[in-house]
């Protein structure tokens, strides 16, 4: 019979589980604002990058450099834009998705 060593990580939380619903709404929740910020923090980077890009007077720089940033800048963005509904639905169907699993409401709140 072995021991796990004292440097293992904790097993992960077996799914039905007080510790898994509770992990799971948080991280849900973690992962909502994180997009949201990242949102906010690409909104502003575009703006700076087009606001660079008008204003700088070397083209070559403006073409090679400003130019590629600004176009990640608005991709990435775009792809925020895009996971957000998603990570707010998975959050919006948390509730619903516990109580199917017999979940008690308690362990999905903040």
């Amino acid at each position: 019979m072995s021991t796990p060593a004292a440097s293992e990580e904790p097993p992960e939380p077996a799914e039905g589980g007080e510790e898994y619903w509770r992990e799971e709404a948080r991280r849900l929740r973690e992962r909502v604002l994180a997009i949201r910020d990242e949102i906010v923090r690409l909104e502003s980077e575009t703006k700076r990058l087009e606001a660079d890009f008008y204003a700088w007077d070397d083209g070559a720089y403006r073409d090679r450099v400003i130019k590629p940033s600004w176009d990640k800048a608005r991709e990435d963005l775009a792809t925020a834009r895009k996971e957000l509904p998603v990570a707010e639905k998975e959050l919006a169907d948390l509730p619903d998705r516990a109580r199917r699993a017999g979940v008690p409401p308690g362990w999905i709140r903040e």
